[in-house]
């Protein structure tokens, strides 16, 4: 790992670099590197939410690595879940006829996580959190996320370990190689989703199977790719090769529209700013005018029609 990385991974609040150095020093032991890209066509695992992030990374494989992405999506039981996977029902749909040599329709599994039990118990502050200021950091405790997820993003990829195992006993397709889309952000606020965590769970996948040439990691941040995008740079790639983000869902409500007020919402915005990247997303307080000022139209025909 070059001197630079060493040093931007330093300045991270949860980083660990002893931890990194150790299980790359394993894994190199074990299996002579620490991450490959695969070549193209090679068949790989994407964690996919219906988010801007995980639908953005899922074109960004296509198109710039050209891999056959098996996309999974896990209905977690959040009130947005329907609306996630309405997301990612229309990106299938987008990328199949965009990459159809390269397209797999999306596998999806139910889970609750955290468990339904436990988190019925939490007092979560996503679903009246607004946040009103430029300043995403001013109003939210960095804390707060770990504590209310639990750690759960950090589970999540066994799911897709499990998966892969699944695949290779049903279709005889051998996978070594799953994604996240953790973004340099998230690792700030999130420690479940930081590059030393990436690599304990590398690790845990490789100790768990006997099998050390599974790789999991987010080509976002892995430091052997040196592209360390945060949400704005994956916007702005976003943009540039004319993906339709208005479609992706980040709103912590099960709502018509996106709220536009949540904490999701709020960091949605925020980002697109950042990027200077026009948010084509409808929130619902733009819905409403929209619906408005079609009525008004409608009226307007009306009485026209009427007059004649």
């Amino acid at each position: 790992m070059k001197n630079s990385t060493k040093n931007i991974i330093r300045k991270r609040k949860f980083e660990d670099t002893s931890v990194i150095n150790s299980v790359e020093h394993i894994l190199v032991q074990k299996r002579k590197f620490v991450f490959k890209m695969p070549t193209p066509k090679t068949e790989i695992i994407l964690l996919v939410s219906g988010g801007l992030d995980s639908i953005i990374t899922w074109g960004f494989l296509l198109k710039e690595y050209k891999l056959k992405v098996y996309p999974l999506f896990l209905n977690k039981g959040e009130k947005r879940a329907n609306k996630e996977e309405q997301s990612v029902d229309f990106f299938s749909n987008y990328y199949s006829k965009r990459y159809p040599k390269l397209f797999i329709k999306p596998y999806k599994q139910t889970i609750f996580l955290p468990q339904k039990e436990i988190i019925s118990k939490l007092k979560t502050p996503f679903d009246n959190l607004s946040l009103y200021s430029k300043s995403i950091t001013n109003n939210f405790d960095p804390s707060t996320t770990s504590n209310i997820f639990l750690g759960s993003p950090g589970i999540v990829p066994l799911y897709a370990l499990l998966f892969a195992r699944y695949l290779e006993l049903t279709t005889n397709t051998k996978i070594r190689t799953i994604f996240s889309s953790a973004m340099m952000g998230d690792g700030t606020v999130c420690p479940s989703q930081t590059i030393t965590s990436l690599r304990v769970i590398n690790l845990a996948m490789c100790t768990f199977t006997g099998d050390y040439l599974y790789q999991f990691t987010s080509p976002s941040i892995e430091p052997y790719l040196q592209n360390f995008f945060e949400k704005k740079d994956l916007i702005r790639y976003g943009a540039k090769v004319n993906i339709p983000m208005e479609y992706t869902w980040s709103c912590y409500r099960g709502l018509k529209q996106q709220c536009g007020t949540c904490l999701a919402c709020s960091a949605r915005k925020f980002e697109f700013q950042k990027a200077g990247i026009q948010d084509k997303t409808v929130y619902k307080k733009d819905y409403k005018s929209i619906m408005k000022n079609k009525l008004k139209r409608i009226v307007t025909l009306s009485r026209k029609f009427l007059s004649v």
